[in-house]
């Protein structure tokens, strides 16, 4: 009796190792016993329902590995190729990450730092996407107003006789150009310039840059030289 039952148990096991083995060497690993072949078939266990309808997981020639549902292995709902390219609504990802269709993002409590630099959200405060620049969460689209330029002008001294030289000084924040009047013309951003003013006159300076334009000014005070004349 022994003798048989060690007999029948040889020859089950030998019949599982077949079944095994014919599995594995058509590339797939059924749980179900389901007629589709080369992938990963997951019946009863999501759906319970053991048929050919259920979620499967296959690859194929091309060694990509494809996600699908309801037996669309012509049509699977995700796909991640031998890049890493991840295809969602596409069995063609041209991207990292490749949708064919809506995407929904969600709002984050989490403050933004170097850590999710780059991270994107939904506001709902301000009913607009968001993206971490490292700092701050920032509107995606807002615009930036320029800083506006700033400049200021001296003389020195603001009184001279004539043929005395004066020293114009000049300093600017947030402009790309800076030009004098008076014949000067175009100067540094910041800088001074040495004159001889023949004449009381104004000095005005402008300043541009993106976020505007903007003057100073500086009056020199030219005493003329009276000759008078010897009888």
């Amino acid at each position: 009796m022994r003798v048989k039952i060690a007999f029948l148990t040889v020859v089950l096991l030998l019949i599982g190792a077949y079944a095994f083995a014919q599995s594995q060497s058509s590339g797939s690993c059924n749980l179900s016993g389901s007629s589709q072949s080369g992938g990963l078939y997951l019946h009863q266990i999501l759906t319970g329902s053991g048929t050919d309808d259920s979620p499967y997981l296959f690859g194929n020639a091309g060694r990509n590995l494809y996600f699908g549902t309801n037996g669309e292995t012509a049509a699977p709902k995700m796909v991640i190729d031998t890049t890493g390219k991840v295809g969602v609504g596409t069995s063609a990802p041209v991207a990292k990450l490749d949708v064919s269709g809506d995407i929904r993002i969600g709002k984050t409590a989490s403050a933004c730092t170097t850590t999710n630099e780059g991270a994107v959200r939904y506001s709902n405060a301000s009913k607009a996407l968001e993206f971490c620049n490292g700092t701050a969460w920032t509107a995606i689209g807002a615009v930036t107003k320029p800083v506006a330029p700033t400049v200021t002008l001296s003389a020195s001294p603001a009184a001279v006789d004539a043929g005395s030289a004066v020293t114009l000084t000049w300093t600017s924040t947030n402009a790309t150009s800076v030009w004098i009047d008076q014949g000067i013309g175009n100067v540094s951003l910041n800088g001074s310039r040495s004159i001889v003013p023949s004449q009381t006159a104004k000095y005005t300076i402008t300043a541009t840059g993106t976020g505007g334009t903007v003057t100073s000014s500086a009056t020199v005070q030219v005493y003329p030289t009276y000759i008078f004349p010897i009888f």
